[in-house]
């Protein structure tokens, strides 16, 4: 199967133009699955925080998940493929959430996680925003393959951004037989090593293939998100990055591999 991970400035006024040259790219490239990262169809949120009044608080954040729900709407079925990203929302609760799940043509998004682990400094105010999930790290299926002959059924779960660093979450993906961990990210661009030293960590403690999409824009109050999406193979080897000058990168991956990796070392000590 074949996977695309991409670098991803979030604005809207660029939305479509970006929306554009990833269609391009997925129908070239023939890709089955794509990651975007966190937020994809509005700007990022937690880049300053919140408003002091509660209504304005609440309508800034009802209008993003507008903002994706709409996206979704207009775009997704249309790529042709799943598409799987975190976007904002609201519980059954009325909690705010940052929800990861995957969007299937022709039966809209189907809700995975709700981020879990927040931080809570200048540019990421997270906690400040939005309320985190319950501490469910259980994986979904769904199925890639544009042809009957071609179907796969996959099993992923997120390690949404600060989650990647939470290794015991990984180790329980390995015991749940989970074949791609989904890291949609808002990372800084002074940071981009160690978040590759996270993902390549990740792979190996779960056995599984890490997929990252990152947010990229050269905010002037706002972060500097760096950008840089990955695919890493089970065993921690980079299979490739995204950059600037190639925001989108398609990977055959071999979801075989990912379940041998289960019987092999570190994933089979107890």
């Amino acid at each position: 199967m074949k996977v695309t991970v991409t670098e991803w400035d979030g604005r809207p006024e660029v939305a479509e133009t970006q929306w554009a040259a990833l269609a391009k790219h997925v129908a070239s490239e023939g890709s089955d699955f794509v990651l975007l990262p966190e937020f994809a169809f509005s700007a990022w949120l937690p880049a300053e925080k919140p408003p002091a009044n509660a209504q304005d608080h609440s309508l800034a954040w009802n209008d993003a998940v507008i903002a994706h729900k709409e996206g979704l709407a207009a775009r997704a079925d249309g790529l042709g493929v799943p598409i799987a990203l975190t976007a904002p929302a609201i519980a059954r609760d009325g909690r705010r959430v940052n929800r990861g799940g995957w969007h299937l043509s022709g039966c809209g998004f189907q809700a995975i996680h709700d981020k879990y682990h927040l931080p809570e400094e200048p540019g990421f105010w997270e906690e400040a925003w939005y309320d985190r999930g319950d501490e469910q790290f259980r994986p979904g299926r769904f199925e890639i393959g544009a042809t009957p002959a071609r179907k796969i059924s996959m099993s992923a779960g997120f390690m949404i951004c600060s989650e990647l660093w939470f290794f015991n979450h990984a180790r329980s993906y390995a015991a749940h037989a989970t074949d791609l961990i989904l890291s949609p990210r808002a990372t800084g661009a002074g940071s981009l090593d160690r978040w590759l030293a996270g993902g390549r960590c990740a792979a190996i403690v779960g056995g599984a293939y890490n997929l990252s999409s990152n947010r990229t824009h050269l905010g002037e109050t706002g972060p500097d998100l760096g950008g840089m999406g990955w695919v890493i193979d089970p065993d921690g080897e980079v299979l490739a990055t995204t950059s600037a000058d190639t925001p989108y990168v398609t990977v055959e991956i071999d979801v075989m591999q990912a379940r041998a990796a289960k019987t092999t070392y570190p994933r089979y000590v107890k």
